[in-house]
């Protein structure tokens, strides 16, 4: 009975170590494979520091008006997502997308995530990104609070319509 019991303990133990091996080979092997795949991923516009990460801000076009396109919260990549709609606008147009902490090129940040800190960051990396106003705001989704609040505070900078 006891050499049983042994015999399970060691059965056991080797089945836990072997596991335990090939999670660690599993991770090593992502971590390699996530360091390849982000050297392939590079920004189409410029990475601007604001409040100590980086907000990714893409721009093309020409026109005397900026139009702003501002994304909601399920966007993960906004300068591709809108691509489709801001290329047709782009020849009459000055065209910015900023792609707000955690999405799109953007870094992951831990600042607070409130209106006013999100509004600060969007106007801050703009003006850095050498964007002019005032500013056609395009928002999607929950960024129609932001563009909402940027136009009660800053309404020399938010232009009305198109129209």
């Amino acid at each position: 009975m006891r050499k049983v019991g042994k015999f399970m303990m060691i059965t056991a133990l080797t089945l836990i170590a072997s596991f335990l091996v090939l999670i660690g080979i599993s991770h090593v092997n992502h971590q390699a494979k996530l360091k390849k795949e982000n050297e392939k991923f590079i920004p189409t516009g410029v990475l601007i520091e604001v409040n100590d990460h980086k907000i990714h801000v893409y721009t093309e076009g020409t026109g005397k008006e900026t139009l702003v396109f501002l994304s909601g919260s399920g966007t993960s990549s906004p300068t591709l997502d809108f691509k489709s709609l801001y290329s047709l606008l782009s020849d009459t147009h000055q065209i910015a997308v900023v792609e707000r902490a955690g999405y799109g090129f953007s870094e992951i940040t831990d600042s607070q995530r409130d209106i006013d800190t999100i509004l600060s960051e969007t106007r801050e990396a703009l003006f850095q990104a050498g964007a002019e106003g005032p500013f056609i705001l395009l928002p999607h989704s929950m960024s129609g609070i932001e563009a909402l609040h940027w136009a009660q505070i800053y309404p020399d900078e938010v232009k009305p319509s198109l129209v």
